[in-house]
């Protein structure tokens, strides 16, 4: 596929936002404005506030829903606090955006005199008579602070050192991961600020090579908590997108998360942004999802541009990946262009390790069998085998879990194929040679395949401080 590029230069943009102070703890919040379950403000979040004797049937009652919010603060040790005009201790339970939005519309409607039985609503009878009768609250907008087990990994290492004197920048990484755009921004002279990461194994390796650990979920972190800084990055969940997963777009739990972006650009105003997603962005409910992204990203001030640029310029792998650019500056944004691809420099064969016992690695009969016997490789015998003086394919996150599908393997004189080991795998994406690899292989195969490639992305930031820079 030929690199796509698209750029947008608006003369006129929206008058820039008010910058909107803290919420109240107990604030109102508007949920009718929600699209899906996300809007400007971010992704729908709130809490029940119950004392602690009827705490388990606040949670039946949002699991008969599947409201309870997944990766979220736990339902028992959480926060407690105080009923507003009393003393009274309740304890907080995180609601579910799909959760938030229906308790946070049926208590709009008892306001305006209406009945509980809103259409397609729902709410449990229970959790309805609890919350007529105020012994239990529903709090909207009220978002908890980083999970417990955060607090307690940050507290065993260092914090993030403040900025030195040779930073040429400061940055954020939203849905860190492992820490790809970490890397690229870091190589370019720029300090991080701040980084957040939901997956507790990916926040494990992210510190044992940047030195600190993430914030938790996005979505409970107040933006007042967030540092200033000058670009924001984040490589927001893809699966919603993919032609490999659900396709469900902005609707899609993981995919609603892009709501986070826009409510921080929108309180912090980052001279730029930087965000990362698969191609298949673009086609996702014919072109309409990304209309509606790049609409809410010119809204918030930006102007944006787009391209898919190919990671096989710096890596030997075909790796697709579209990335959006935003500038608040219009002449910032119209001196800056994505960079070119080179050629290909790098096959397979330059990315294998061959000084350790690769036994480990070898596919079993059983499991060369399984594959061999598939329709896939019944169509096409050789691609479930490397090339080694070409590129590879796409590496995916399922890589070692679901090799049956679509993993490529190395091949071997008189035995079976095997699979990329974990640091063949970070050479494949162009990570450094010094990046530290877990113990527990299994979680980093699926972390490096999640991954952005450095070194393209590390390109691009560079066009962004030439953008920056020239007069």
């Amino acid at each position: 596929m030929p690199p796509v590029k698209r750029g947008r230069d608006q003369e006129e943009l929206p008058e820039e936002p008010e910058k909107k102070k803290p919420r109240l703890e107990f604030a109102e919040v508007d949920f009718g404005s929600y699209k899906g379950c996300g809007t400007k403000d971010g992704v729908a979040v709130g809490v029940l506030l119950s004392p602690p004797k009827l705490l388990q049937t606040c949670k039946a009652a949002l699991d008969t829903k599947d409201w309870t919010k997944k990766g979220g603060q736990p339902i028992a040790n959480v926060v407690k606090m105080t009923r507003p005009g009393t003393e009274e201790i309740m304890l907080a339970a995180p609601v579910s955006p799909d959760g938030c939005v229906a308790l946070g519309s049926f208590l709009a409607s008892l306001k305006a005199g209406g009945e509980c039985a809103l259409a397609g609503l729902n709410v449990p009878e229970e959790l309805q008579n609890l919350l007529k009768s105020g012994q239990v609250l529903f709090v909207p907008g009220k978002r908890l602070g980083p999970h417990p087990h955060v607090l307690k990994a940050q507290k065993l290492h260092p914090s993030i050192p403040k900025p030195g004197p040779d930073a040429k920048f400061t940055f954020i990484e939203l849905f860190a991961g492992i820490g790809g755009f970490h890397l690229a921004c870091a190589s370019t002279g720029g300090a991080c600020v701040f980084a957040s990461e939901i997956n507790k194994k990916a926040c494990e390796t992210y510190v044992l090579n940047h030195g600190f650990y993430p914030d938790g979920d996005i979505t409970e972190i107040e933006a007042s908590e967030i540092p200033k800084h000058d670009l924001l990055t984040a490589g927001f969940p893809c699966q919603s997108f993919s032609v490999m997963g659900s396709q469900e777009g902005l609707a899609d739990e993981r995919g609603n998360l892009f709501w986070e972006i826009i409510r921080l650009i929108r309180y912090h105003r980052p001279r730029s942004i930087l965000l990362e997603n698969v191609p298949g962005l673009l086609l996702n409910q014919d072109g309409a999802t990304f209309q509606l992204i790049n609409q809410e990203l010119n809204e918030a001030g930006y102007h944006t541009s787009y391209e898919i640029i190919n990671a096989s310029g710096w890596v030997p792998q075909n790796r697709q990946r579209l990335f959006i650019v935003g500038f608040l500056s219009l002449e910032e944004h119209k001196r800056f262009s994505f960079p070119e691809v080179p050629p290909p420099k790098l096959c397979v064969r330059d990315i294998l390790q061959t000084d350790i016992d690769l036994t480990p690695y070898t596919l079993t009969d059983f499991q060369w069998e399984k594959i061999r016997t598939s329709n896939y490789y019944l169509k096409k015998p050789t691609g479930r085998v490397f090339d080694l003086d070409g590129i590879a394919r796409t590496l995916r996150s399922k890589y070692r879990r679901g090799f049956q599908m679509c993993s490529q393997f190395v091949p071997q004189e008189g035995k079976n194929p095997r699979f990329l080991t974990p640091l063949e795998t970070a050479r494949l994406q162009g990570f450094p040679e010094t990046f530290k690899i877990p113990e527990q292989e299994g979680t980093f195969y699926k972390q490096i395949g999640n991954s952005v490639c450095p070194l393209a992305v590390a390109e691009i930031v560079k066009k962004i401080i030439e953008a920056w820079n020239t007069n």
